[in-house]
């Protein structure tokens, strides 16, 4: 009577959710399970970072944050994810009205059938689809949800 809900009972089925693993990775989707042992994550995006201009030094490149969605990658990985949660720092669930939330919706919408990527080449280069991008910001707070389609080296 009373005693502690079960972690799996603040999952918001209804928005997303950001996953902070201890490595520093972030990834954002929809938690579909979890428990003491692992998460399942669906609907997945990942930001990217590169750095952008001539300068050498890390404190004078301007560094362009990306909201990527998984599936494209040179290895096609399925839209799932089973993570250790030993791995998870923590997770919480996302607002609407967040630049991330804005950017996934913008994207589902002009991808109604899914993302579709292009065939990879035998070279080390891969096409993904990105969802976000942003300017000349060293902190995702300021990206922009403009959607927009790049090429990684």
């Amino acid at each position: 009577m009373g005693g502690p809900k079960k972690e799996d009972t603040y999952v918001d089925t209804t928005k997303l959710q950001a996953v902070f693993l201890n490595t520093g990775q972030v990834y954002f989707g929809n938690i579909k399970s979890l428990n003491s042992k692992y998460f399942v994550l669906t609907n997945i995006y990942y930001l990217q970072t590169s750095n952008t201009g001539s300068s050498a030094s890390a404190t004078n490149a301007n560094t362009s944050v990306t909201l990527v969605k998984l599936g494209c990658e040179l290895h096609e990985p399925y839209d799932q994810m089973v993570i250790n949660s030993s791995q998870v720092t923590f997770w919480e669930n996302l607002q609407d009205n967040g630049q991330v939330a804005k950017a996934v919706s913008t994207f589902q919408k002009q991808n109604p059938n899914g993302q579709k990527c292009t065939d990879q080449s035998a070279s080390s280069s891969s096409t993904s689809n990105s969802v976000q991008s942003a300017g000349t910001s060293s902190t995702p707070s300021t990206t922009s949800t403009t959607p927009a389609t790049s090429t990684k080296p």
